[in-house]
């Protein structure tokens, strides 16, 4: 009996670092391990592997750029050519990531091949985008989902902004999922890297987001400066296109305890911050279920989130919500004056993520969708 085949497009690779290449990397080998087919389309790379813990691997034919505007233009030639690969390889499912294949979702149907668009969050209402942009977006959006046959939303409160009642025989929603990290020991080491010495275990605020201006990281600075907090407030995450909105955070942050230390891409130096830390910070505004904020949730910590309806349907009553009526600053202080009332949120962030969304379970879902005449 052959083996059904789906194909994932849209990430840049296995092996990469981000939302969707994570995705593909804990995704990938749960579902061929339950006998599909799996393959992988990826950017060129020096050291090439064939497949990943039994997902296979196709490689793009020509180098990506590295200019920021010609390489989004190239992405979108990197989508149709493995959508093209993948209907004249035979696959049953085509699973892309993001919007830029736009109405060409539609082509591989003509043929049998049963197409899924994950639209990847509200890419057109991210303030680092022009004007003109954000209408592109908006259009690639729409036609992405005309031409799906199935559209995932990793969250339903985005329903509400992509026409969810004119889609909504063709919407699903799976959330991202999260699994359990090992426990790293605290290492002094780990923190003289990221020139935090003097950072202690459980003493200091963390964020974990790139910097760009749609993520708030300005205004978490603001709130925590006005906290007055004596604790350090660690910001994880490198620049995202935007000079002048790092050259604002940097004025923001001189002369004071917030520490901007870039990106750490280690995952076992990641997790030892995430799971140390005083309390979590998560200022996002725009989009779905965001996997930072899973991967805090796992973690143990007691967070502090945005009060937006995509934050409130992952964390539920497990987090502490800061809003222009209760403004960051004040749970801050809040938490710091009495923290053992909080505490209990630790543990029950940890006890809903893994139980709502543990990576199997996820797995099950997508594969209720997989199997069935959707």
């Amino acid at each position: 009996m052959k083996e059904p085949s789906i194909w994932i497009v849209g990430a840049r690779g296995i092996g990469n670092y981000g939302g969707f290449e994570t995705f593909i990397k804990e995704f990938g080998p749960r579902l061929a391990d339950r006998g599909y087919r799996v393959t992988v389309g990826s950017e060129d790379v020096v050291d090439r592997i064939e497949t990943y813990q039994g997902v296979h691997v196709e490689y793009f034919p020509f180098k990506l750029p590295k200019n920021y505007s010609v390489r989004k233009l190239f992405e979108v030639f990197y989508d149709y050519y493995f959508i093209l690969l993948a209907t004249y390889r035979g696959a049953d499912v085509i699973y892309i990531l993001g919007c830029t294949a736009n109405l060409f979702t539609g082509f591989p149907r003509l043929f049998g091949v049963k197409t899924m668009t994950n639209i990847a969050g509200l890419e057109w209402l991210r303030s680092k985008f022009s004007p003109l942009e954000k209408i592109m977006l908006k259009i690639l959006t729409k036609l992405s989902m005309i031409g799906s046959e199935i559209v995932v939303l990793d969250n339903s409160q985005l329903r509400l902004f992509v026409d969810g009642d004119k889609f909504k025989k063709k919407i699903v929603t799976i959330a991202y999922g999260v699994s359990e990290f090992p426990y790293p020991e605290w290492n002094r080491t780990i923190l003289k890297k990221y020139q935090l010495q003097g950072v202690e275990k459980d003493g200091y605020w963390l964020v974990v987001a790139r910097l760009q201006p749609d993520n708030n990281i300005h205004e978490v600075i603001e709130e925590y400066l006005l906290s007055v907090s004596e604790k350090p407030l660690i910001i994880v995450g490198g620049p995202a296109c935007n000079d002048s909105y790092i050259r604002k955070l940097k004025k923001l942050t001189d002369g004071t305890n917030v520490r901007l230390i870039g990106g750490v891409y280690d995952l076992n130096e990641l997790n030892m911050l995430r799971q140390n830390t005083y309390g979590y910070i998560h200022p996002h505004s725009i989009g779905g279920t965001n996997p930072s904020l899973l991967e805090a949730m796992v973690c143990g910590n007691i967070i502090l989130a945005d009060s937006n309806p995509f934050n409130r349907e992952v964390c539920q009553d497990t987090a502490l919500f800061y809003s222009n009526e209760d403004p960051l600053s004040s749970v801050i202080k809040r938490v710091e004056n009495e923290r053992e009332k909080f505490i209990e949120l630790k543990e029950r962030a940890k006890t809903r993520v893994l139980d709502v969304y543990s990576w199997n379970k996820i797995v099950d879902n997508y594969e209720t969708i997989l199997t069935s005449g959707k």
